[in-house]
């Protein structure tokens, strides 16, 4: 008996793994967590938010023969409660098998060209700006080098740039980004202006912080049409 938890990617529905769709394809039952899109699970998805217990659910499922898939947005590791699931279904006598997810950490700020390792930046670190309980990022542990990700961010903007600037350059470049496989938003500029630069976003969004923001890669993954476009840009001219 089995659970298989499946990453989902960043929110395209094209950006899932091989291995995924073919469970999805077999599964009688697809729990969609809430960011991910409700055509991959098709008409086999419950929505995790209809779940009063959604490991339950699962795992009386699974215990009674059905193959369940629960599909998580980006990759199952990265604040994905992976570790507190499985727990929770081994206790059920239900196995985890998790299948690997692109995570939109390092996805959306591919997708917008920004790298996060470059010549002379040899690393990047992923932070979640709101731990459990409510409680913010401190300056105590912000790298003071390299390239910054940070999730969950705008619900405490004002904080998140307070803390930033204890640490980094007011000057560094930052970047706001949201993409979706039905638009694509992007701010950009400096990181004295990170909550103006934040306004009119929309949870989930990405924030990047870094050398690399102000060296963009030239290309493009394809474009989408006008109407399929939201894109904000920032008023503020990097380096000014």
């Amino acid at each position: 008996m089995k659970v298989h938890v499946v990453g989902a990617g960043p929110g395209d529905p094209e950006l899932i793994t091989v291995k995924g769709l073919r469970l999805i394809a077999e599964a009688d039952i697809v729990v969609l967590d809430r960011l991910v899109p409700k055509e991959l699970g098709g008409e086999k998805s419950v929505p995790i938010s209809s779940l009063q217990d959604p490991v339950r659910f699962m795992a009386v499922n699974a215990r009674e023969g059905r193959k369940v898939v629960w599909l998580k947005n980006g990759d199952p590791s990265v604040f994905g409660r992976l570790l507190e699931v499985c727990a929770e279904l081994s206790q059920w006598g239900v196995q985890c098998e998790v299948v690997p997810g692109v995570s939109s950490a390092i996805a959306v700020p591919e997708l917008f060209g920004i790298p996060l390792t470059l010549p002379g930046v040899h690393s990047f670190t992923v932070l979640t700006a709101v731990k459990r309980g409510r409680e913010a990022l401190s300056s105590k542990e912000i790298p003071r080098c390299g390239t910054l990700v940070i999730l969950m961010g705008l619900g405490v903007i004002g904080h998140l740039k307070r803390e930033l600037l204890k640490v980094r350059d007011p000057d560094e470049g930052v970047a706001v980004l949201s993409w979706s496989g039905e638009s694509r938003m992007e701010a950009v500029g400096n990181l004295r202006d990170l909550d103006r630069l934040s306004s009119g976003f929309k949870p989930p969004a990405v924030i990047v912080v870094g050398e690399g923001v102000k060296k963009r890669v030239p290309f493009a993954v394809e474009e989408p049409s006008l109407n399929e476009r939201s894109c904000l840009r920032a008023n503020s001219v990097m380096g000014d």
